[in-house]
């Protein structure tokens, strides 16, 4: 089973992402802020990280950043969820490598799943 870590400050988003991933098979543990996400990925490394830009302290993008500069994390994939244009998403994360999609709020659950499967298996 395929685990998939959810960061996003909002916690009604955060639990029907977790609700809905759930129920098409995927262990699903989630964190509401970047800095607590960061403390456990270190040992508990998802096979993909779902991902809000705008976050109080630590930002998607600095921890999207993190998780490629560590050999250990360098190859998850990652779901960029954000409200913000995605040309904008595309441009911060631009020079990330391989791996990044991006899915914009409201969330479009279909469009969301192309996108993990993408990701894990393309």
């Amino acid at each position: 089973m395929e685990t998939i870590a959810i960061v996003d400050d909002d916690d009604e988003v955060a639990g029907l992402l977790k609700e809905f991933l759930e129920s098409k098979g995927f262990k699903v543990w989630r964190t509401l802020d970047a800095n607590q996400f960061m403390a456990l990925v270190k040992g508990n490394a998802p096979d993909l990280v779902i991902m809000d830009l705008q976050m109080p302290g630590v930002s998607g993008v600095t921890a999207a950043k993190s998780l490629r500069s560590d050999p250990a994390t360098k190859g998850i994939p990652i779901v960029v969820l954000s409200a913000m244009p995605r040309d904008l998403q595309t441009k911060w994360f631009f020079g990330m490598g391989e791996g990044i999609g991006f899915v914009e709020k409201p969330v479009d659950f279909p469009e969301l799943m192309r996108t993990i499967e993408g990701l894990l298996r393309g």
